[in-house]
């Protein structure tokens, strides 16, 4: 039973990478360009991100990249990146980072 188990997880793992390859390499490079851009924030929270692997790209892979931030006097934004990586035999590159929006 816990061999059946341990296959089930390995199997569901494999399944989840995947499906985003590369989407740490692409969450990465947005929060790098994020920090060259703004650089510290005072009395910031620390930032949260979330990405989208964008429907029909298959290598290179296009990624929105969302991040938010805020400050000492409570205001806060989000800023938007596509992130463009390519998969060279399982060897994550990125080809381009964009800044999309800014709210």
């Amino acid at each position: 039973m816990k061999s059946i188990l341990a296959l089930f997880v390995l199997l569901f793992s494999a399944q989840s990478f995947a499906a985003n390859p590369c989407e740490n390499y692409a969450k990465a490079a947005a929060i790098r360009t994020y920090k060259a851009a703004v650089g510290t924030v005072q009395g910031s929270e620390g930032i949260q991100y979330s990405s989208v692997k964008e429907e029909g790209w298959n290598n290179p892979y296009l990624y929105t990249v969302t991040i938010a931030d805020n400050n000492e006097d409570g205001e806060t934004w989000e800023v938007d990146y596509e992130v463009q990586i390519q998969d060279k035999a399982g060897k994550c590159k990125v080809l381009s980072v964009k800044e999309v929006a800014n709210r």
